[in-house]
């Protein structure tokens, strides 16, 4: 990743995004408008606690992904996700997006281990979390997604 820093705006419980208009909102790219559409549905059924939402991640005054607190912290765990626009793949910046989560999330509580989950097999998100410092922890059964690989920050 070139000089700079991932800025990540919080997407709002109604779907506002952090720093953006509402014309600057309907103007992000779909997949981002799609993502922001979800996490409003999200928010209706699961609650809206900050810091512990989705976010858009921008990178030198553009969009580039985003990434999320998939939940508000348990068992003094959070566990984050974080996705990349195609056109930015292979630029860092989802290792930034990932980055930027676990900085808030030990930022807001530093007890916290943070966690993730990979599709179980060799990827380029397993690849960021150990650039990271995460380690393999274990294979465990994901109510929607089947077996999935657990990575641990310790």
């Amino acid at each position: 990743m070139a000089d700079g820093v991932i800025e990540l705006l919080a997407i709002g419980h109604s779907g506002e995004v952090q720093g953006l208009s509402q014309d600057e909102v309907d103007l992000l790219p779909e997949m981002i408008q799609e993502v922001v559409s979800q996490m409003v549905d999200f928010y209706a059924g699961a609650g809206f606690q900050a810091p512990w939402v989705a976010y858009v991640s921008k990178f030198n005054g553009a969009v580039v992904g985003g990434g999320a607190f998939k939940s508000a912290p348990y068992n003094e765990q959070v566990e984050i996700a974080y996705y990349t626009l195609p056109e930015f793949e292979n630029q860092g910046m989802a290792t930034g997006t990932a980055q930027a989560l676990i900085d808030l999330a030990i930022q807001t509580d530093e007890a916290l281990k943070v966690v993730a989950q990979t599709l179980p097999e060799k990827n380029a998100s397993n690849h960021i979390l150990q650039k990271l410092g995460f380690t393999f922890y274990d294979v465990v059964d994901h109510p929607q997604d089947g077996p999935v690989w657990e990575w641990h920050l310790f």
